[in-house]
């Protein structure tokens, strides 16, 4: 896997939503990502493996298909970026 798609599959699935009432003005929304959460390659993966057992019908050796299958996309996903 490429370093690009490597440093992709480490970023965090969603964002953190907060409130900066420093301001002084009104709420303003701030999306931050924490270390917290799925990584986007392991929200992947989970997909996949949804995806496969609904088809397959069992785990037999499956959970490392849907790692590949989530690399894929993070591969493909970092040519666009």
């Amino acid at each position: 896997m490429t370093e690009e798609a490597k440093k992709l599959g480490n970023q965090k699935s969603y964002p953190h939503i907060g409130w900066d009432l420093s301001s002084g003005e009104e709420k303003v929304v701030i999306f931050s990502y924490d270390d917290s959460g799925l990584t986007k390659r392991e929200y992947y993966a989970g997909l996949a493996m949804q995806a496969i057992i609904t088809n397959c019908g069992t785990l037999d050796n499956y959970s490392g298909y849907a790692i590949k299958c989530a690399d894929a996309l993070l591969e493909e996903l970092s040519k666009t970026e």
